[in-house]
């Protein structure tokens, strides 16, 4: 093309000394002639790959050793990029010109082959070439092959003499980078030990190497990755991740920079944590922090599939090091007013236009999902050994010290959070040693004591719904103390909603799971649910709670069930039959809960579209134990509450489908009076109608024949209620 520079005269640039300024146009030569050179022959198109990976000009002088020290110098990250970009789409535009050529068959595929049989006996020609340079050549033409294949092109570039073959290379250059490690200073190792296979690099070292193991990994096939030095690449990727947050010192200087005024907080911009957290957020680690983060779950995934000493190793020390940053930033997200804030009201309008500490956190959560679930992957396939669950409890930690982020999304999170968590949970529940000291270390302090502030009611959260989930196989001591000492607090407090449905949540799951202290704690719970609504709960939500303890007691004490209903009854016969309250009689005073705030709408979108998968459970045939599932009210049941004592009529009539056929026409006769005692209209006929239902389609075959018998035994005394209800 008439006016580009011949590649020979590239080539001349490129061996210029290293103070020599190259053209603007270089990355842009460098991408035309690697799509244009001729195959045939193709010692043009090796010896410009050859110049690429020893160019003074182009690296600056960092190409080769140091004269010192024998070591290898740092590449420029800028310039790395650019050539990393050209590259890439060299070989992007040379797959486009092979098809306009030969069309995309076997021919086509046989060239591109060729191409890189061209292209990699120059990326391989000098075997004193920098590591790094190898190594980002190499990722860049297997980084286009991915964008290749991801573009769906006709082109197929899959097997083992495209994609396989660069990937064997991409590994081999791995292998090489990390055989540079020891002796010339890429890297240093540690000692032995757990932190064996951990290798250390100041904060600049692992920028490029992270970044291109980003770029590739997390499209490669976990056998394929098998084969590289996984040891090495979790090391320096779990490096870079830490990095990326500063390894947790997020906010080590964010206390100091917030200013308390008489009505709200300012945060003072700029001022170190403030510059702190800007380079951070357009640092090239954190901008790539999603294929990072999926980079480390391939290799976890790799890692336990391979299962040798030292996979393992460096699993584990992947994992610790994914904790200590959670943990780090836990505890300085704690120590800041910041924390402190429910709403945007809390600051100053200058203060509200900045997200990046929320920015930051929610990465943070969302990275560590996308780790977890790979680690997930390795841990679920049974059986599941003591190491497992070690792990297995391990990542449920890491999760708990940032639910205070999770609980921006709901009390479950978003539906990627939720599938590890209850596969997790579904690991640990299967041994009650590992339990036990699961809630041991989930444990929040000041067990007992109701957290006013929300880092901390997070964690007193995620316990509580840790508990709930693990409720059968916890022993029966454990269960009395500490975990319902800790629900005690939430039980009647909704000015922390997730809070108070976890805790009574714990409740069902105790009835559910018939625990030792099940029985004894029936009258107290049910005195507290007779007054719960409507300060402290929707009648859905009583209704699933009477309904689930009741139907619990059934199958240990019928009696102790029967009394459960009989102080139903007679709270219904103590209410005037004329009032329809719009606060509680029978509760104290209490303020109504109000609406959580925190990050604005637009900040708690999520990207994740897997479908959401169900909350797991060991005891799935029981009923539902979590408040926030209580089921919305049919027309007909939100006609019915505009009578008087309505709600605890229709929670009454839930409880046919909670006793025993034993139970069932007693509990119908009292049934039968209260409705009889109502003025006829919409509402008693809605109510009758509801009931009709419920002895139609909510009993088993034994009581529902029972049910119908009642039925046409006593329906005309309901007069034209019964005419309607049929």
């Amino acid at each position: 093309m008439a006016g580009i520079p011949d590649a020979t005269l590239l080539i001349q640039d490129l061996l210029s000394p290293a103070s020599t300024a190259l053209a603007a146009t270089t990355p842009a030569l460098i991408s035309y002639h690697l799509s244009t050179l001729a195959l045939a022959p193709p010692t043009l198109l090796t010896a410009v790959v050859e110049t690429l990976t020893t160019s003074p000009s182009l690296w600056r002088g960092n190409a080769t050793r140091s004269s010192s020290d024998g070591g290898w110098p740092t590449l420029n990250w800028a310039r790395a990029k650019e050539v990393f970009d050209a590259v890439r789409n060299g070989v992007v535009y040379r797959a486009g010109e092979l098809t306009k050529q030969h069309g995309t068959g076997w021919t086509a595929r046989r060239r591109f082959s060729t191409f890189f049989d061209a292209y990699f006996a120059g990326v391989n020609a000098d075997p004193d070439a920098h590591p790094a340079v190898r190594l980002l050549l190499a990722s860049a033409a297997l980084a286009a092959l991915q964008i290749i294949k991801r573009r769906k092109d006709k082109l197929y570039v899959g097997g083992s003499s495209l994609i396989g073959r660069n990937e064997k290379e991409v590994l081999e250059a791995w292998d090489a980078y990390f055989g540079a490690a020891p002796e010339t200073g890429v890297g240093e190792w540690s000692g032995p030990g757990r932190g064996e296979f951990e290798l250390h690099q100041a904060d600049g070292d692992e920028v490029l190497p992270a970044w291109l193991a980003a770029q590739t990994l997390p499209t490669m096939s976990v056998d394929s990755l098998k084969a590289g030095p996984l040891p090495g690449l979790l090391s320096i990727l779990s490096y870079a991740f830490s990095s990326s947050f500063s390894h947790g010192n997020l906010f080590a200087s964010l206390s100091s920079d917030l200013s308390p005024t008489p009505t709200c907080l300012h945060w003072n911009v700029p001022s170190p944590s403030h510059t702190t957290l800007t380079h951070l957020l357009a640092s090239p680690l954190f901008t790539s922090l999603g294929p990072l983060s999926r980079s480390i779950g391939r290799c976890l995934e790799a890692a336990g599939s391979l299962a040798t000493p030292a996979s393992i190793a460096a699993l584990r020390s992947t994992a610790d090091g994914a904790e200590r940053v959670a943990n780090r930033i836990h505890r300085e997200w704690a120590s800041c007013a910041w924390s402190d804030a429910s709403s945007d009201e809390a600051f100053d309008e200058e203060t509200r236009e900045h997200k990046e500490p929320w920015t930051a956190l929610k990465s943070l959560l969302f990275s560590l999902t996308l780790v977890e679930s790979s680690l997930l992957v390795v841990l679920a396939p049974q059986p599941a050994t003591p190491l497992k669950r070690e792990l297995a409890r391990q990542a449920l930690r890491t999760l708990g010290l940032t639910y205070f982020v999770t609980m921006k999304f709901g009390v479950e999170g978003f539906g990627a959070w939720r599938g590890v968590w209850s596969g997790l949970v579904e690991i640990v529940r299967g041994d009650e040693e590992s339990c036990e000291q699961l809630m041991r270390e989930l444990q929040p302090p000041a067990v007992g004591k109701l957290h006013e502030r929300e880092v901390e009611r997070s964690v007193a959260t995620f316990y509580l719904n840790a508990a709930e989930q693990l409720m059968k196989p916890l022993p029966n001591a454990h269960v009395e103390d500490p975990v319902l000492r800790c629900c005690r607090p939430y039980l009647e407090n909704t000015l922390h909603r997730e809070t108070f449905e976890s805790a009574h949540s714990v409740l069902l799951a105790i009835f559910a799971t018939e625990k030792g202290c099940a029985n004894d704690l029936a009258p107290w719970y049910t005195a507290l649910l007779l007054r719960a609504y409507p300060a402290l709960m929707t009648t859905s939500q009583l209704r699933l709670a009477f309904t689930t303890m009741v139907g619990c007691l059934s199958n240990s004490d019928d009696a102790l069930a029967w009394y459960c209903v009989q102080e139903l009854i007679s709270t219904i016969a103590a209410l005037p039959p004329s009032t329809n309250p719009t606060h509680n009689l029978l509760a104290p005073s209490s303020t109504p809960p109000s609406p959580r705030t925190g990050l604005t709408s637009t900040d708690l979108t999520s990207t994740d579209t897997s479908p959401e998968p169900p909350t797991s459970r060991d005891f799935s045939d029981a009923p539902p134990t979590r408040l926030d599932e209580a089921s919305t009210l049919s027309p007909l049941e939100t006609l019915a509450l505009q009578l008087p004592q309505g709600h605890l009529l229709l929670t009454l009539i839930d409880q046919t489908t909670a006793v025993h056929l034993v139970l069932l026409r007693s509990l119908l006769d009292r049934i039968w009076a209260f409705v009889r005692e109502k003025e006829e209209g919409e509402a008693k006929d809605a109510l009758v109608k509801v009931l009709f239902g419920t002895l139609g389609e909510g009993l088993d075959a034994t009581k529902r024949e029972e049910g119908v018998r009642y039925w046409m035994e006593r329906g005309e005394e309901l007069d034209g209620a019964t005419s309607a209800a049929l």
